[in-house]
C-alpha cells in the first residue's frame, strides 16, 4: 500500500516497558507500515531501551532512538521526537496503547486532502489485562470541521494517541511558546496541535476505532469519566469568576499568536487565522463581561450586566463568538433562578 505522504510515528517513552512491546508490535502489523518510528526517552530507568533495541533488529521500519540528555516532561518529549521525524505526516504514540491495524491506512488516506491539517479517530478503551472496558473514548460521529463553521472555541480533550497531522504545524510551535507562560505552561502537546489545526486549516474526526486506549491506573491524563445526568447538570452550572477570566485571558492570548502568525501563512491559513482571532476578540469580550456577570452583588447589577451581554452580542451563536443559546439559558437560570423561586415564595405565603 503507498501513500502520497511519508508517515512518521513519533513515541514518548519514560518508564513505559511493561505494555511497550505491545504497542511497538501493532505498530509492525499496520497495514500501511510507517516511514520511520521516533522514539525519545525521558531518562527511563527501566529495561525500556533493551526493549526498543531489541524490536527495532526486526522492525520492517526503521527505527531511531533518542535518549534526553535531562528531563524533558510529557510536552517537550512528544515535541522533541516529532521535531526529529522525517515524513510530512506524523502520528503522536504513547508507549501504553493498542494501535488496530488499519489506523493509518485510514488516517493517511484522510490527510490525502490538501486542505486537511489533522485527523483525529475514536478508540475503545482496555484495562491493564487487556480486556475491552466496552466504552469508546473518544468517540466522534465522522464529520469535518472548519475554521468557518467551527463551534469549538472551548476546545474539547483530543487525547494525542488519536491524532495524526501535517508536520508543518509543528513550525509554528516556538512562536506560539514566545506568548506568555499561560499556553506554553497549561496546555500538552495534542492540545497545541489542536488549537493551530482548528483555527487554520480543516479537521476531520471519524467515527473508525482504531486503538485500544489502555487505563493501567497510571495515565498521564487518561479517558474523562462518563457522567451521570444529574452530574453533568451540576458541572454545567459550576461557575466562577476565576473560570470565566481564565477562559477571558485564553482567548485574548490566542487572538495575540493568531494574529502574529497570519503574515507568514498561505493566503487561505492566513485568512482562517485572522476570521479566527476576529471570533476570539469577540468571545475574549463576552467571557469577561459574564465573568462580572457572576461577580454580581445584588439583582440589580446582575440584571444590568446580563442585558450588556445580551445588547452586545454576547450570546450570538457560538460561530460567531458569542456564548450561545445555552449559555444564555445557563446565565439566566443560575442568576435569576433563586430569586424568582424566592419570589414565588413570597407571593405564596402572603395568599395562602
Amino acid at each position: 500500500m503507498q501513500n502520497k505522504y511519508r508517515i512518521s510515528i513519533a513515541m514518548a517513552t519514560y518508564n513505559g516497558a511493561m505494555y511497550l512491546r505491545e504497542q511497538l508490535d501493532s505498530i509492525a502489523q499496520q497495514e500501511l507500515l510507517p516511514y520511520e518510528l521516533v522514539i525519545t526517552d525521558d531518562l527511563s530507568s527501566d529495561s525500556t531501551f533493551d526493549i526498543v533495541d531489541n524490536f527495532s533488529s526486526t522492525a520492517p521500519f526503521p527505527v531511531r532512538f533518542y535518549r534526553n540528555d535531562k528531563k524533558q516532561g510529557v510536552t517537550e518529549n512528544f515535541f522533541r521526537a516529532a521535531n526529529l521525524c522525517e515524513g510530512e505526516i506524523i502520528a503522536f504514540c504513547d508507549q501504553d496503547d493498542v494501535w488496530l491495524p488499519g489506523k493509518l491506512a485510514r488516517c493517511s488516506e484522510v490527510l490525502e486532502n490538501e486542505s486537511v491539517l489533522l485527523c483525529i479517530h475514536s478508540a475503545e478503551l482496555i484495562d491493564k489485562d487487556n480486556n475491552l472496558i466496552g466504552r469508546k473514548w473518544p468517540h466522534y460521529d465522522t464529520h469535518t470541521v472548519k475554521p468557518s463553521n467551527n463551534d469549538n472555541l472551548w476546545y474539547d480533550t483530543y487525547p494525542g494517541f488519536s491524532m495524526v497531522f501535517k508536520k508543518k504545524l509543528l513550525y509554528l510551535i516556538p512562536t506560539i511558546k514566545e506568548f506568555g507562560p499561560y499556553l506554553s505552561t497549561m496546555w500538552y502537546h495534542d492540545s497545541y496541535i489542536a488549537f493551530l489545526a482548528v483555527n487554520l486549516g480543516n479537521v476531520v474526526f471519524l467515527s473508525d476505532i482504531l486503538a485500544l486506549y489502555r487505563q493501567h491506573g497510571q495515565n498521564t491524563c487518561g479517558a474523562l469519566p462518563d457522567l451521570l445526568f444529574s452530574e453533568k447538570i451540576l458541572k454545567s452550572l459550576d461557575s466562577t469568576v476565576k473560570h470565566y477570566d481564565d477562559l477571558a485571558r485564553q482567548a485574548e492570548e490566542e487572538v495575540v499568536i493568531l494574529l502574529s502568525l497570519a503574515p507568514n501563512l498561505s493566503v487561505c491559513a492566513c485568512f482562517n487565522a485572522n476570521i479566527c482571532a476576529a471570533r476570539k476578540r469577540r468571545l475574549g469580550i463576552a467571557l469577561k463581561r459574564r465573568s462580572l456577570l457572576y461577580d454580581h452583588k445584588n439583582l440589580i447589577e446582575s440584571i444590568n450586566f446580563f442585558i450588556s451581554l445580551l445588547l452586545n452580542g454576547g450570546y450570538c451563536r457560538i460561530t460567531k463568538g458569542g456564548l450561545g443559546a445555552k449559555g444564555l439559558i445557563k446565565d439566566f437560570i443560575y442568576n435569576f433562578a433563586p430569586w424568582l423561586i424566592k419570589y414565588f415564595l413570597i407571593i405564596n405565603s402572603k395568599n395562602s
